[in-house]
């Protein structure tokens, strides 16, 4: 069995981040939590419209990443990632803009819940330079700048999929862990 370098986003990939900040986000800014729902802004988006988002970024985010909670069935799948052989590294675009110190901030937050990993790779903001500084032979994201940008640059790449995001042209796109492991499976066998 071939040992693969999994690169994997945090926010929305493995955990449920989006879902549970859009309450606190309507309640700050005085906006109707069901019509958040069906606008399905980006984050990206959310920053452009929402005056002084960063700010509450900052103010909030931490807070509500220590709670969200994992996608179903992450810690059985990196469980067996890891019995395979696999290295997970996490490169995410968490930055100091948002939080002081972002690498803690995930590293607390994949300890505290079980998560096995190998490395973390924080303000990622070109991640398809990060995955071809560290090898990387399968990278999963939720977003789709990201996706294509991995993609382009030759590096292997899954887009989890979520209501707010677009689908990646030419990017596979997959639902839920076990589909992941399954993909690995055949990539490493």
């Amino acid at each position: 069995m071939r040992k693969l370098n999994i690169g994997i986003d945090i926010d929305d990939t493995i955990t449920d981040t989006y879902y549970n900040l859009l309450p606190i986000i309507a309640i700050k800014y005085n906006i109707n939590l069901n019509k958040l729902y069906k606008k399905k802004y980006t984050y990206g988006k959310m920053h452009k419209l929402l005056p002084n988002y960063l700010e509450f970024c900052r103010e909030n985010s931490l807070g509500v990443i220590k709670i969200v909670p994992l996608k179903k069935d992450v810690i059985k799948v990196f469980n067996k990632f890891k019995e395979d052989g696999h290295n997970i590294i996490f490169i995410t675009a968490r930055d100091h803009k948002e939080y002081d110190d972002p690498y803690k901030v995930c590293y607390d937050y994949l300890i505290n819940n079980g998560v096995k990993f190998d490395k973390i790779i924080v303000d990622a903001n070109d991640k398809a330079k990060e995955c071809l500084k560290e090898n990387i032979d399968l990278f999963i994201d939720d977003n789709t700048n990201n996706c294509l940008q991995v993609s382009s640059s030759g590096v292997p790449t899954l887009q989890y999929h979520n209501d707010f995001t677009t689908h990646a042209r030419n990017v596979k796109r997959v639902y839920d862990w076990n589909e992941i492991y399954n993909i690995v499976c055949q990539m490493s066998s």
